[in-house]
């Protein structure tokens, strides 16, 4: 057998029992059944959120089949266990928008906000669903800091609808004509490109 071959010290019925003395003095909380039970609680969090991020992909992949109602189904039940998961969060968020229900995506976007502010889509997806509702300003804001985060065309086309809506025309001209220029035979680009003729720029 091969078993030990590359221990540097020969397995020993006294070495084994030597072992456990040393670890039950020096840390009688890892001896025994309080160590399994200490160990199980300190790696329950990590387990619940092992699962969660199980249902999260399979979410995703029903999205890109085109499930929309399935995946929304399967988020919640990953954002049940596991609520503050800003990703999960996040895509259950996003699948409401896409699912165009703009009124249910704002608490999970919110949340995921509080929870980790530092994500491009979640501020973008807040942002969208603020403009949705009037709240012109707070969306401009939030649709601020997804560009700063991480600049996409979507985030640059929604924040110069932003601009227009609050009144800020050189500000929406500009960003209309950058989101023209990066995609013009885009579906944003063409977009733009009409509201930069409408409103003269």
């Amino acid at each position: 057998k091969l078993t030990g071959i590359f221990r540097t010290h020969p397995f020993s019925k006294e070495r084994m029992q030597d072992n456990r003395d040393y670890i039950r003095t020096r840390h009688p909380q890892a001896a025994g059944t309080l160590g399994r039970e200490a160990y199980q609680a300190a790696t329950a969090g990590l387990r619940q959120r092992q699962g969660a991020y199980a249902l999260y992909e399979q979410a995703r992949q029903l999205e890109a089949k085109g499930e929309t109602r399935q995946a929304i189904a399967t988020y919640l039940q990953a954002a049940a266990a596991a609520p503050d998961e800003y990703l999960i969060l996040t895509g259950l968020g996003m699948a409401y928008l896409r699912a165009e229900e703009p009124a249910a995506a704002r608490p999970h976007l919110a949340r995921a906000v509080q929870v980790h502010g530092r994500y491009y889509l979640t501020r973008m997806g807040l942002g969208y669903v603020l403009l949705q509702q009037k709240e012109t300003s707070r969306g401009v804001t939030e649709l601020e800091k997804s560009l700063q985060l991480f600049p996409t065309v979507q985030g640059a086309y929604l924040l110069a609808e932003g601009y227009e809506a609050s009144g800020e025309k050189a500000k929406a001209v500009e960003l209309y004509r950058a989101v023209a220029e990066a995609e013009p035979e885009g579906k944003l680009g063409r977009a733009a490109a009409a509201r930069l003729k409408a409103l003269g720029g």
